[in-house]
């Protein structure tokens, strides 16, 4: 994997997040995404179509701005549209935090 100086304090995270949803492209998983935000919004236990919506989606940016910008809206603009395709619009890690 290519070395992402400004997630290394993440990259545990980022691992994770990736065996969850079988992601094989990591290193664009590190580049262009916000695993907080992936975490908090995409579901803790996808299913088998989730995860492979999720894939296939990889890759999707949204409106490229100021860089410590980029990464929020192309994390939104992923989670938008695996919601679309795969109709989960609420099943996520925040709604079961207590």
């Amino acid at each position: 994997m290519t070395d992402h100086p400004t997630e290394r304090h993440r990259i545990g995270q980022y691992y994770r997040f990736a065996e969850i949803y079988e992601v094989q492209q990591l290193d664009l998983l590190v580049r262009l995404y916000d695993v907080d935000d992936l975490e908090a919004f995409m579901p803790p236990a996808p299913s088998p179509l989730e995860k492979q919506v999720f894939n296939e989606l990889l890759g999707v940016q949204g409106v490229s701005g100021y860089m410590d910008w980029e990464k929020s809206a192309n994390t939104l603009e992923l989670i938008l549209q695996w919601q679309e395709r795969t109709g989960n619009h609420g099943l996520t890690r925040i709604e079961f935090q207590v």
